[in-house]
């Protein structure tokens, strides 16, 4: 594993080890190991804590800001595809496009609750979807909670 640590700035135990050699095109060490190519997070958190359970990534938690080029293991961690959505999103690094937010949205908040409001006034999915001029789905996922979720928390 010589040829690893040789590609990385060791700093100090609470610091970013710094990988020197290259990079994929999002930013991450590459190294390459008996003919494959690993993310060299990847590769330093194996050394540290045995193989990653399929499902999991690995996931930074570096003191100064998450760096994607650290592959110190205190830094690393696992979580699932959602937890680790959930961490960077909390950290910024996945904006907020949710509700009216989203660049693709169609509606605004107030027209969302009304459609919610009509819903409970006993109107028909048919008949909201003919006066929002959208689709029945569209209409029913909103009443379901699946579309505009966060207006409903």
């Amino acid at each position: 594993m010589k040829r690893f640590w040789d590609k990385v700035n060791i700093q100090g135990l609470n610091k970013c080890w710094l990988w020197k050699a290259g990079c994929s095109s999002d930013g991450y060490g590459k190294f390459y190991f008996k003919g494959g190519q690993y993310a060299a997070h990847r590769f330093s958190y194996e050394l540290y804590n045995g193989p990653i359970l399929e499902g999991l990534e690995v996931c930074h938690n570096c003191p100064e800001g998450d760096n994607k080029l650290c592959v110190n293991p205190n830094h690393l961690f696992l979580a699932t595809d959602a937890e680790h959505a959930v961490d960077r999103r909390k950290k910024g690094q996945i904006p907020n496009r949710q509700g009216i937010l989203n660049p693709t949205a169609k509606l605004n908040e107030w027209q969302v609750c009304g459609i919610v409001a009509r819903y409970l006034q006993g109107v028909s999915y048919t008949q909201i979807a003919e006066e929002f001029n959208m689709s029945y789905g569209f209409i029913y996922q909103i009443i379901i909670c699946r579309t505009w979720k966060s207006l409903f928390k």
